[in-house]
């Protein structure tokens, strides 16, 4: 197990908040992607 992952994960306090900000980046990532395509 490679340590910087588990600090990552130990350091987590709450994954869903880590998740939503993703899924958050993603989105943006999408629409930038979909603007620039039109």
């Amino acid at each position: 197990m490679e340590p910087n992952i588990a600090t990552r994960v130990c350091g987590q306090e709450n994954p869903q908040a880590n998740l939503l900000k993703f899924l958050q980046n993603a989105q943006f990532a999408l629409k930038h992607l979909w603007t620039a395509f039109i």
